[in-house]
């Protein structure tokens, strides 16, 4: 490369001042089109770098239904996007996967959880049904669904629950005798008929 090309336009210049004077003093006729050499300090090149670079975000893989493994727990968030659910109440209609998701919450305060839900030594699980004040019917909502669970073709899917977000997935549960009523306490403390729903863990049949 001629150095009356590069040296004008500041491509190559010497450490040494004097002979950088003396050798621009060479090319007169081309001295106008000498260019500063433009300075950036590393800690503002670091800056600019970093925000151009993206925070790298951390990506999930939505659950499928036949990827929960029995006794492990979840989230709410994840049981709610992996069935399609609404957000509250326990037992919860997905038409999307043409489900019911029954969600056991386990808790001394009533507001929580008026009713018992328990294990009996059938091996059974006795779960309430739905409403929380008044007799209850199993003509209502999901007690229907969950009663008609034999014939409709929905599939059934138990979780239990002692702490806060955070639910034990027990598996995909069958009616497995039928509803009976019982005598408990609703939300306002009185003894109203609630009926229960022995479930079996459908891999146990």
């Amino acid at each position: 490369m001629a150095l009356s090309i590069v040296m004008p336009r500041g491509i190559l210049t010497f450490e040494d001042d004097q002979l950088q004077q003396k050798t621009f003093a060479e090319f007169p006729s081309q001295s106008h089109q000498v260019a500063q050499p433009v300075v950036v300090s590393p800690s503002k090149t670091t800056h600019h770098k970093r925000q151009k670079s993206a925070p790298k975000l951390k990506r999930t893989t939505a659950l499928k239904i036949a990827d929960l493994v029995s006794g492990r727990v979840y989230t709410h968030d994840e049981i709610i996007h992996t069935f399609v659910v609404a957000s509250s109440g326990g037992m919860r209609r997905s038409h999307a996967n043409n489900a019911l998701v029954l969600l056991s919450r386990h808790h001394a305060d009533p507001e929580q959880n008026p009713y018992e839900d328990r294990w009996e030594a059938d091996g059974l699980f006795h779960y309430t049904g739905e409403g929380q004040v008044g007799d209850q019917s199993l003509d209502y909502r999901q007690n229907k669904t969950l009663n008609e669970s034999d014939r409709n073709g929905i599939s059934v899917y138990l979780f239990e629950s002692s702490r806060d977000n955070a639910y034990v997935y027990r598996g995909e549960v069958v009616l497995a005798k039928a509803p009976y009523p019982e005598q408990a306490p609703d939300r306002d403390g009185k003894l109203w008929r609630v009926y229960k729903f022995p479930l079996r863990v459908k891999s146990a049949e």
